[in-house]
């Protein structure tokens, strides 16, 4: 079996157990943490040279020398060069020769973080039937075997520093479904790139922030699996009389500014992060841009499979942005005010979940309308909400008051807008959250919505009764005898 070692720059030296820098890197690192004055480091060209002779050789290391002295020379002020090259950059890799320190000191942490979960669940029993998982040493959470890890921002400062070096070891990746870590695809993509150039302004506004004042907070990240099997089949789905949830649709706003009372969905790739390391800059690729720590689970957070969701806790947002896609672009600092839980944990709860890619009209069918609404079901189950005097056990109980999501799936990935929002209804219902605000992005599709949900309200439907309407939708769909949106067929028919 692969060692988790295998995944990180630094060795595991045994007789110390220790974790360690190899003696050639140590010294180039030591240099460039001195600043220019010691390692001639002051511009895109001489940090180009330097990547070229550190980073991993797996890794487009040209390519990554090249963007960095584009970007550096060329769509930086030479002002705000001069201070990335004179503090950030020194402070960065003081941060990355930490990583030994830091690694050993969260393996301490998680015990201690474990024991005190055991002890408050020692007399529980839901223990062994709530779906608890206690805080893991840093390591790969494989699919299909749920955890949780918490780590320091620091932490988090030092991967995602390596990370910018392009430090990580990229062999076995591909083998364990791993997404890429290293940032030299970013590097790579951004001449004739616009966007890209942004983001890395917006990773540049990061690193310039916490080397000037390093937060002190933590992040968990969670490997979400649906254990309940009755939920996969569509029994349990016809004949749940549960009531549906509040459902708020909203035509202004962005699910990132919601506030700390809304878990936010994060339209995932089946790769946690997407392209956000590579051209994509789409709603996933954003909103780990503005919250770069969210990247740190790149690291150890293979592929998601059918069953699977991911849930970050705690990330703090650094930047503005406008537009999206190619008009996307940096537009200053973010100072993110969100109150912590006794954990040091911000209230931002990010749900990663990854709807069907292209699944045209398949999409109508019942396995996989069935398998899209247990990947949102799996999603917005709270673990926490189990255990909440577990992980709220000193502090204020959860504040989560609902589901903050969107046209999930619907864009690059050609989903369809009527039925998925309706699933996520339902998913959400089944959850046990009070509401669901629905951001269209003004989505032409979605412009009966609204008139649809207040239809299903006054309807009085419940959970079994709207599955229903879309598994009859789903058919009439399928052999051809409807073609108008489900909205279209549900006000048509009920009226």
């Amino acid at each position: 079996m692969v060692l988790w070692e295998e995944f990180l720059p630094v060795k595991w030296k045994e007789s110390e157990s220790t974790y360690e820098w190899s003696n050639g890197l140590r010294r180039a690192l030591g240099r460039l943490s001195e600043g220019p004055a010691v390692s001639d480091v002051r511009s895109g060209d001489t940090f180009a040279n330097f990547l070229l002779q550190v980073a991993n050789p797996d890794t487009n290391r040209d390519g990554a020398a090249d963007g960095v002295a584009h970007y550096f020379n060329e769509r930086v002020e030479f002002a705000q060069s001069s201070i990335f090259f004179e503090k950030t950059l020194p402070g960065m890799v003081q941060l990355v020769l930490r990583l030994p320190e830091l690694l050993l000191e969260q393996i301490e942490q998680s015990k201690k973080l474990a024991e005190n979960f055991s002890e408050e669940l020692a007399d529980s029993r839901e223990f062994e039937s709530a779906g608890v998982s206690l805080p893991l040493p840093l390591q790969i959470l494989h699919p299909q075997h749920p955890g949780i890890i918490f780590i320091t921002q620091e932490l988090a400062a030092s991967i995602l520093s390596c990370a910018f070096l392009c430090l990580f070891p990229v062999s076995k990746r591909d083998e364990y479904r791993l997404p890429g870590i290293n940032m030299d695809t970013v590097f790579g993509g951004i001449r004739g790139r616009p966007s890209q150039v942004h983001k890395l302004h917006c990773l540049v506004n990061y690193f310039n922030r916490v080397c000037k004042s390093m937060p002190q907070g933590m992040i968990s990240y969670e490997r979400k699996y649906l254990a309940n099997y009755k939920a996969l089949e569509p029994a349990f789905w016809i004949d749940n009389h549960k009531s549906l949830c509040s459902f708020e649709t909203l035509d202004q706003g962005m699910i990132e500014d919601v506030g700390c009372e809304y878990a936010q969905v994060d339209f995932a790739n089946k790769f946690l992060g997407g392209g956000v390391l590579r051209m994509g800059c789409v709603q996933e690729e954003i909103r780990f841009t503005l919250s770069p720590e969210l990247i740190v689970g790149m690291l150890f957070l293979p592929v998601m499979t059918d069953n699977e969701t991911i849930e970050i806790t705690g990330s703090e947002r650094f930047s503005n942005y406008a537009g999206y896609a190619g008009k996307f672009h940096f537009a200053g600092d973010f100072v993110d005010s969100t109150p912590q839980d006794a954990w040091g944990r911000r209230y931002t709860k990010i749900i990663a979940m990854d709807a069907k890619p292209r699944p045209g009209e398949s999409q109508f069918q019942e396995n996989v309308m069935l398998r899209e609404m247990c990947k949102a079901y799996c999603g917005f189950l709270l673990t926490e909400k189990a255990d909440s005097n577990v992980l709220q056990s000193s502090c204020e109980r959860t504040i989560y008051r609902g589901i903050a999501t969107g046209n999930w799936g619907c864009g690059a990935f050609g989903g369809n807008l009527p039925i998925k929002s309706m699933l996520q209804w339902i998913a959400a219902s089944e959850a046990g959250w009070p509401t669901v605000k629905y951001y269209t992005f003004r989505d032409q599709r979605a412009e009966r919505l609204r008139e649809a949900v207040r239809c299903i309200v006054e309807k009085n439907y419940d959970i079994s009764q709207l599955w229903g309407l879309l598994l009859k939708y789903g058919e009439l769909r399928l052999s051809k005898k409807v073609e108008c949106d489900f909205f279209t067929w549900l006000l048509g028919t009920t009226l």
